[in-house]
């Protein structure tokens, strides 16, 4: 039985993007590993799950993991310093086509982190001399 399982499993083409999916896993886990006290959590294995995901992110004109890259470093609210110390992960960046976009816009890069709420265009600064409306 096991040399007929070894036969069928031989016949199976190799996925042409493995290469592209452990590239991609590679610099998101030597990223991680090079930030000192990182809160990030490195890949430990490339899941059926993830490489679905990933496969739909490689195919995608604007994925691209070192440029993502670039833009999250500059990007602290993504590496957990926020009011409740989340983290953007491997997983949140390849989830859906929409994450790893934000991180190139730089969305994340000022106006929601706890230093600049006041300032924020997203929370209204509060009227002393009008009453509450709750």
């Amino acid at each position: 039985v096991n040399s007929k399982q070894r036969t069928v499993n031989s016949n199976i083409p190799p996925n042409p993007l493995q290469g592209e999916f452990e590239s991609v896993v590679k610099e998101w886990n030597d990223y991680v590993k090079s930030v000192k006290n990182s809160k990030l959590s490195t890949v430990m294995s490339l899941t059926d799950k993830r490489r679905k995901k990933l496969k739909n992110r490689l195919t995608e004109e604007k994925f691209n993991m070192a440029d993502i890259i670039e833009k999250f470093k500059k990007q602290p609210f993504l590496s957990g310093k926020n009011d409740n110390g989340w983290t953007a992960s491997f997983d949140w960046l390849i989830k859906n086509d929409t994450n790893y976009v934000k991180v190139l816009e730089e969305t994340y890069k000022s106006g929601n982190t706890s230093e600049n709420k006041q300032g924020s265009k997203y929370l209204p600064i509060k009227d002393p001399d009008q009453p509450a409306l709750f």
